[in-house]
Parts: C-alpha cells; sequence; structure tokens
C-alpha cells in the first residue's frame, strides 16, 4: 500500500500558500478501501466516514461539517477536500487521473447563493519546505451555476498561465443526476510545463498549460485538488437553510503511464 502526503489547507483555495504554520505534514496510509491496484494512489468510496482523510489534523474544526459521509456517498455542504499530493509521485514517467462521480442536489439552486456558483478546482506547482505548493502554478475550475429550470451550466475557468482551451466548450447537466468529473495533472518538457485538463462526462471542458518561471530549475512535484462551495466571502459556507449542494462518491486518484 502506497502512502503519499496529503496535505489540508484553507489557503489554498485561492492561491499557492508560502507558509501555513497549522498544518501537520506527517504521512498517512492512503487508499482506505485497499483496491489492491499498484496504480491507485488514494480511493473513497465512502462505505466508512473518511473525513479524516481530507481534513487530517487541519486546526479549523469547523470546516469538518462542509464535507460528511452520509448514506455512503461525501455529502457537500460548502467549501471542502483541500488535498495536496506531493510524495510518492513521478510526474516524470506519469500522469494522474482523479476522478469521482458528482450528482448535483436537485433542489439547491446557485441563484439563491452568496457566490452563485461553485467549482472543484485542480492545480499543480512546486512543494515548498511547509510542504504546500507554491511558486508558479496551472489549474482549471470546473464552474456548476444555475441554467434553465432542473439544469447546470459547466464551465472551465483558468487558474494562471497561457491556456489552450477547447473553443467554445460548454456542458449542461442535469440536478438530480449523476455525472463523472475527472482532471488529468502532467507534466512535460523535463517537468518544466505542466497541463491540467477537466472533463464532465465524455466531454473535455478545458485544457490548460503553463511554463512556470521558477529561476532555479525547481521542477514541477506535486498537484492539488479543492472544492469551492457556493456560500461565503470564502467559497467555504453553508447554505442559510443548511441545504447541500450535492454529494460524491468513488473518489479516486491513480497514476496513468505517460504514452511513449
Amino acid at each position: 500500500m502506497k502512502k503519499i502526503s496529503i496535505i489540508l489547507a484553507l489557503a489554498v483555495l485561492f492561491a499557492f500558500a508560502s507558509c501555513n504554520p497549522d498544518v501537520v505534514k506527517e504521512e498517512i496510509i492512503t487508499d482506505p478501501t485497499d483496491t489492491g491496484d499498484a496504480s491507485v494512489i488514494f480511493h473513497d468510496n465512502f462505505t466508512a466516514d473518511t473525513t479524516g482523510y481530507y481534513f487530517y489534523s487541519m486546526k479549523e474544526e469547523q470546516y469538518k461539517d462542509l464535507q460528511t459521509v452520509e448514506n455512503g456517498v461525501g455529502v457537500l455542504y460548502g467549501g471542502s477536500q483541500f488535498m495536496v499530493f506531493t510524495e510518492g509521485l513521478d510526474l516524470a514517467a506519469n500522469d494522474y487521473e482523479l476522478a469521482f462521480t458528482f450528482t448535483p442536489s436537485e433542489t439547491f439552486s446557485t441563484n439563491a447563493a452568496d457566490n452563485k456558483a461553485y467549482s472543484f478546482v485542480g492545480n499543480m506547482g512546486v512543494k515548498n519546505s511547509e510542504g504546500l505548493l507554491s511558486g508558479s502554478g496551472t489549474g482549471i475550475y470546473i464552474t456548476f451555476a444555475d441554467a434553465e429550470e432542473g439544469k447546470l451550466s459547466v464551465s472551465p475557468t483558468q487558474m494562471n498561465g497561457t491556456s489552450t482551451v477547447v473553443s467554445d466548450v460548454k456542458e449542461t447537466v442535469s440536478k438530480g443526476e449523476p455525472v463523472s468529473v475527472r482532471m488529468v495533472f502532467g507534466t512535460e518538457n523535463e517537468q518544466t510545463t505542466m497541463k491540467v485538463t477537466g472533463y464532465v462526462g465524455e466531454k473535455e471542458i478545458g485544457s490548460f498549460t503553463h511554463n512556470p518561471v521558477t529561476g532555479d530549475g525547481t521542477v514541477v512535484n506535486g498537484f492539488l485538488f479543492s472544492i469551492l462551495g457556493p456560500n461565503g466571502a470564502a467559497y467555504n459556507e453553508k447554505a442559510e437553510d443548511g441545504m447541500p449542494f450535492g454529494t460524491i462518491d468513488d473518489f479516486i486518484v491513480r497514476a496513468i503511464a505517460k504514452a511513449e
């Protein structure tokens, strides 16, 4: 069973933090369901309370109720996850796919939310001495917002860098119906160019590339995933009525060998 550092920090939501003294940087055993697949570095089917993997030793206890395990799924009430993967990766040989099933709430409306939308966020960077990602990075926001009755529009937003976006790609998904969400993290040019591609269902939503300016030849060596909720100035507050905006299931991160 592989080990990987999963470091959790709210500061990651808006920037690659340079320091967070409250983060505990111990290695924990991942793949809590023990798939037996050597390519899998993390898998959660939410059959047990696994929230500790996502909010491991986090000082801010109030964030722990923003994603809970209920009835065999992860229930999303606000911004959550904050997972940074840095140890045990081989970005020279592999890309890394992060995937899960997302079911948006039938009754939750982003129009009534403080920030009017919510996003799944993936980006890449360089591990610093605090175990977080810093320096120039690239990433994608896969953003969901109310569309016509019972539907959500899905669109990509680039986090940083120079983008390569599929022209006018936008998806519409139905509330209450599960849809697959995937992100693929990879590097090129001896790990100095990073690329993050997002998919919803079978459709590529956006692909963003960036060549970081590190100044010392440091290569990209990590990626992160987080969720921005629809409420609150920090995108992490529950709705006033306490309603979740969706659920996630079968959350998995796996290595994929780069094509020859």
